[in-house]
């Protein structure tokens, strides 16, 4: 019951979808690789693989840096394989008698076993959710930069003082000033037109701090007066 709960429940809700991109020819080899090399460091740390050459080094700790490095690349998908391999690799090892559980079964009927896979699961599930939901956040700004950058409206974004932090291509065709013009300034560098009076522009900004929002025509003179 533990196993599934720690494991093979995360391995399903995960898996109901396959990864998009690791098909893929580079994420592919990436994927084979980094799973690959978990495979052998948990037969490394569980079953005793070249224990002849490492001797009693401590290597309990190591799937955790390769459990990280899968989850940072590949994502939940790759983290609950790396998760499961690594449950069965140390129970078989136990069972066995070898390995970093070599006694867990006889001496505390694998309590270290289960707080081990616990506290690798949690880890390592945790730190999944944040790069995923990150992973997600920096798709909706790549999203959004591409329509602030191809947007046929000049937009410019600017801070709570007003000073201009971002304009787009399109503005600085509509006003003839380029980007390193605008940045830091506010958007009274656009010189007036002479067509709307003080009293218009105080009421656009007491609508913009009352309601948050104003939508409206502006007459301005371009760079070169226009």
């Amino acid at each position: 019951d533990a196993l599934g709960i720690t494991g093979v429940t995360p391995l399903l809700l995960v898996w109901r979808q396959a990864p998009r991109d690791w098909f893929a020819s580079r994420r592919a080899g990436e994927a084979a690789l980094l799973l690959g090399l978990s495979f052998v460091v948990g037969q490394v740390v569980f079953l005793d693989w070249f224990h002849d050459t490492l001797g009693w080094v401590a290597k309990g700790y190591w799937m955790f840096l390769l459990a990280a490095l899968a989850t940072l690349r590949l994502g939940s998908h790759g983290a609950v394989l790396v998760l499961i391999t690594t449950a069965i690799q140390a129970l078989w090892g136990a069972h066995l008698g070898i390995g970093f559980f070599a006694d867990d079964l006889i001496r505390t009927h694998l309590t270290n076993y289960w707080f081990y896979t616990m506290a690798l699961t949690v880890v390592i599930m945790a730190l999944a959710t944040y790069t995923d939901e990150l992973k997600r956040v920096v798709d909706r700004l790549r999203l959004a930069a591409i329509v602030f950058e191809h947007s046929n409206e000049g937009i410019i974004v600017t801070d709570e003082q007003n000073r201009i932090l971002s304009v787009n291509p399109m503005f600085r065709v509509v006003t003839g000033y380029s980007e390193t013009e605008a940045l830091g300034r506010t958007p009274e560098m656009l010189i007036h037109s002479g067509r709307q009076d003080a009293a218009f522009y105080q009421t656009m900004w007491q609508t913009i701090n009352q309601r948050g929002r104003w939508q409206g025509e502006l007459w301005n003179r371009r760079k070169n007066g226009d």
